[in-house]
């Protein structure tokens, strides 16, 4: 799970400067990520970790779910022997 997560960070790192909407679409083809709208709020969802925007705006939602996922793997390195 931790080498999707960094690879897919990886991803957004290099496509920052290209379109969010375009980057979501292809990283999500690629992966098979949720993407679902519930409750007003747009979740984006791989890999366990949740992203959401209540805004359907795709670099929010990015922002989102990279957040979190950069927090997931903080707590799965620190519990590595």
């Amino acid at each position: 799970m931790s080498q999707n997560l960094e690879r897919s960070l990886a991803y957004f790192d290099r496509h920052r400067a290209s379109d969010a909407e375009d980057v979501l679409e292809r990283w999500r083809a690629r992966t098979g990520a949720k993407l679902q709208f519930k409750n007003g709020t747009f979740e984006l969802t791989y890999c366990g970790v949740r992203g959401s925007a209540t805004s359907g705006a795709a670099a929010q939602l990015i922002r989102s779910w990279t957040r979190n996922a950069r927090r997931k793997l903080d707590v799965l390195n620190a519990v590595k022997p």
